[in-house]
């Protein structure tokens, strides 16, 4: 008893290290690895969902030693998942399933038999003023032991925290990309493959609604939507009075949001002759690097000084950098590739960033 209590409180101490330290869109692959230790398992799906009239929708997904062609065959066979809806009417509790179980479900059945599954341990957790829940599904292939009551109490107290470290890596993750964009008037927020917001404070709605002011809903505004492509998993897209920065990262999109400024009256041409002359570039050095006369660069400045209601190169540089967001979520997101291809190649549960240059 006292070793299983042992083991159960330093998995815990692992997930703590890994939502302080690990890239957002590694943590469930890392938590995961860390779970194997207390209850093993060949492969799982950990997500969240929410039920509708005749299935479900998927908001978000994290495969574990699964293909990619998993969650597509779910989509066809998934009116048919009666281990979801098993874990729906049993939130906080873990359903079993075995080959039996899954025979009655002539959908499921073909799922798990496609992908070598023969039982299955599902536990849910419904997320707070939302119909959705966050569900972990463990699975066991043929010749591997059968789960047992001990792995089932296990799984049913180590889920609460898997969600709650999770939600504590989210967070951590958006607190750290809100300061490197040193600018209080960016609003951000965590959106899931189905447009949901998932978090955000009251400020990014109102913002939001300066250029939707009836939406009162989760999900974004179809306008935002048609714009935002996986295929371009970074773009900055403007509206009549917010401007927008999307970035895609794992199954989840990062989404900064702004009021329209007086900088965003320039044009790109402008803008790259307002950056260069701001940072000390002389006419003629901008004339070179931009193919313009020395003439025409002097032109740009005097609209932009206009434009911007400036009246030195001290002010405008000041105007620039406290209000343009692209160079600055830029450099964070190199830094977190950086970060991120460096716990890959460690193949490590927990990565100090203490001291990095972000």
């Amino acid at each position: 008893m006292t070793s299983s209590v042992e083991a159960f409180s330093n998995v815990l101490l692992k997930l703590h290290d890994i939502a302080e330290y690990a890239p957002i869109d590694r943590y469930q692959e890392l938590a995961l690895d860390a779970v194997q230790e207390i209850l093993p398992f060949d492969t799982a799906w950990w997500g969240i969902m929410s039920p509708n009239e005749v299935s479900f929708r998927l908001h978000g997904s994290h495969l574990h030693n699964l293909p990619d062609s998993f969650v597509p065959m779910w989509e066809e066979l998934k009116y048919d998942d009666a281990l979801a809806k098993a874990v729906e009417v049993k939130p906080a509790q873990t359903v079993y399933f075995d080959q039996p179980a899954f025979d009655e479900a002539p959908g499921l059945a073909t799922l798990m038999g496609e992908h070598a599954v023969t039982q299955a341990f599902c536990t849910s957790h419904y997320l707070p003023s939302e119909n959705a829940f966050v569900f972990l599904s463990l699975y066991r292939e043929d010749g591997s032991p059968r789960f047992n009551v001990r792995e089932g109490v296990i799984n049913k107290h180590l889920m609460p925290h898997l969600c709650a470290f999770w939600e504590s890596n989210r967070m951590r993750y958006s607190e750290k990309y809100k300061g490197k964009l040193q600018d209080e008037s960016i609003y951000l927020a965590i959106v899931d493959r189905q447009y949901q917001i998932f978090d955000a404070d009251n400020t990014f709605f109102d913002v939001l609604r300066q250029e939707w002011p009836k939406l009162n809903s989760l999900t974004l505004p179809k306008e935002m939507v048609a714009q935002m492509h996986r295929a371009t998993p970074s773009a900055e897209i403007k509206f009549g009075r917010i401007i927008a920065h999307y970035e895609f990262i794992g199954d989840f999109c990062i989404l900064a949001i702004r009021e329209r400024q007086q900088i965003d009256l320039l044009t790109k041409r402008e803008l790259m002759v307002a950056k260069a002359f701001s940072t000390g570039a002389s006419y003629k050095d901008i004339a070179r690097s931009a193919n313009l006369s020395p003439t025409t660069v002097r032109y740009y400045l005097r609209v932009i000084y206009d434009k911007l209601n400036v009246n030195n190169k001290a002010e405008m540089a000041t105007l620039i950098r406290s209000t343009s967001f692209s160079e600055s979520q830029k450099i964070w997101m190199q830094s977190y590739r950086v970060i991120q291809k460096a716990s890959q190649r460690s193949g490590r549960s927990t990565f100090n960033l203490i001291g990095t240059s972000i």
